[in-house]
């Protein structure tokens, strides 16, 4: 319940509250903040994919709020230019290599032979 409140939060300052105070230009930022801030939600999602950690409402509620200023930076790249190749690789990476762990890999959906610790519930609390 973070990430898109977050990223329309970061929209909004970056096309009128900031630029209106400090003339700042976002090239550099965005793309950096856009391609860095999402990573560890896409390496977590992939760890708890693989069934190597497990979930864990805190950490996805922090790696959610990075992601949400990630996202927002994209955004503030998407509407200055909705053709700008930064912002469509990097959604295409992410969501393809998601898609692929998720549709192909996911651990979870195989065989319980396969899984370690078969007896996971991801709807139990941790011990």
């Amino acid at each position: 319940m973070v990430l898109y409140p977050i990223s329309l939060v970061v929209l909004a300052l970056g096309i009128v509250a900031i630029p209106a105070l400090s003339g700042v230009t976002w090239g550099p930022l965005t793309a950096w903040a856009m391609v860095l801030l999402p990573l560890p939600t896409v390496v977590e999602w992939t760890l708890e994919h693989r069934a190597k950690i497990r979930y864990a409402p805190t950490r996805q509620i922090a790696l959610s709020a990075l992601l949400g200023v990630g996202l927002g930076a994209g955004f503030l790249r998407y509407f200055e230019n909705r053709w700008d190749p930064l912002f469509w690789v990097v959604a295409l990476f992410y969501s393809g290599w998601c898609g692929v762990f998720g549709l192909f890999l996911d651990v979870r959906f195989r065989s319980s032979e396969d899984v370690p610790g078969d007896d996971w519930d991801p709807t139990r609390a941790p011990d």
